[in-house]
């Protein structure tokens, strides 16, 4: 939680880090809160592999957008070892 507040503290302009952190403590909030009760729904509803099995699309979709959206934001420092 600290390294994404000061990644979002770095990436964005001063005006906009309010909002910015309202998303993000938005995300980390509803998170913890939400999955259980999902899961619990799951696991009553459906045989307990279709948890597993229905986080495979998921999974691909976010390395695939994750490998065509994410960039390295910082300057990347060659250093030597004394």
């Amino acid at each position: 939680m600290p390294l994404l507040l000061n990644v979002v503290l770095t990436l964005y302009p001063r005006e906009k880090r309010g909002v910015a952190m309202g998303v993000v403590g938005f995300a980390v909030v509803f998170a913890p809160a939400i999955g259980p009760t999902v899961a619990g729904y799951i696991l009553e509803t459906y045989p307990w592999q279709i948890l597993f099995y229905s986080f495979i699309p998921i999974v691909i979709a976010v390395i695939v957008i994750g490998y065509f959206y994410l960039t390295n934001v910082s300057e990347t420092v060659q250093l030597r070892i004394d």
